[in-house]
């Protein structure tokens, strides 16, 4: 249990929920999503409390599964910890994330935004996990 870093992963879970609220914001990449999605205004988002919870539960899966992996691999720094981050993003998550966006005929640029904010929160979060 000494292996596990409770802090790290409590913050890189803020920091991946933070990033989120950015990044589809309208500071963001949230007006032309939402263009996109079809949505009007964001009173018109249906499910977004589930849909906060099922991304808080998915920062807090990642983090733990960074934590777990940086320390099956003895990460020693920041660099490692990113490179590794960036095969995991390139290796995993995309292939499973783009197909759909594919066969469903989804707005590519909603997967895109979608696959920037993961590559950036998967960074953040390594970050998060090496230094704290």
């Amino acid at each position: 249990m000494s292996d596990i870093n409770f802090l790290g992963i409590g913050l890189a879970v803020v920091a991946d929920m933070g990033l989120g609220a950015f990044w589809y914001s309208p500071a963001g990449f949230g007006k032309i999503w939402m263009k996109k999605m079809g949505i009007e205004k964001p009173e018109d988002l249906v499910g977004a409390n589930m849909a906060y919870a099922s991304s808080g539960l998915s920062a807090l899966t990642l983090s733990i599964f960074f934590n777990y992996l940086f320390n099956i691999v003895n990460v020693q720094s920041v660099g490692h910890a990113m490179g590794i981050a960036l095969l995991v993003w390139l290796g995993a998550l995309i292939p499973v994330v783009m197909p759909p966006y594919y066969w469903e005929n989804r707005p590519k640029i909603v997967g895109a935004i979608y696959c920037g904010y993961k590559l950036v929160s998967v960074l953040l979060m390594t970050v998060i996990l090496t230094i704290v």
